[in-house]
Formats: structure tokens, sequence, C-alpha cells
């Protein structure tokens, strides 16, 4: 994944492994959800939140606009 933009100071690539080894930034939580109409199944959700992407990996400009986010799968 790449973050990057008129927003940031410089391109920074990220690959999940150092996503993963940041350990602080992820997110576990339960949720509830119906398939086919049956019982409720509980699930847990799994995933890190961009804000703390950019907080912890990328330097903003003061004026930053608009970012992009790529993710490339894949070769």
């Amino acid at each position: 994944m790449t973050i990057d933009g008129p927003g940031t100071e410089s391109y920074r690539a990220l690959s999940l492994r150092q996503i993963e080894e940041e350990n602080r930034g992820l997110l576990r939580e339960t949720y509830t959800e119906l398939i086919d109409g049956g019982e409720p199944v509980q699930s847990v959700y799994e995933g890190i939140k961009v804000s703390y992407l950019l907080d912890n990996f990328i330097t903003l400009r003061e004026s930053a606009g608009k970012l992009s986010l790529k993710i490339r799968i894949g070769r």
C-alpha cells in the first residue's frame, strides 16, 4: 500500500508486515451479522484506521488536502 499525494511531505510504501508488526494501531472488534436470514452470528473484525497510519507513518504538510490510498495486490 502506498500513501502519497500533494499533502504528504514524501512518498511512503508500507507492507502489510510493517503494519501488522506495529501492533498498537490494530483494531479488533466483535460484530453481529445475519447470514441468509438465520441466527445471528458473531464475528471478529480486524483492521487498522487510516488516521493511525497517517499519524504514525506519514509526514503531512500543514496544507494537506486530499490523499490517495493505493493498494496493489499481486504483481
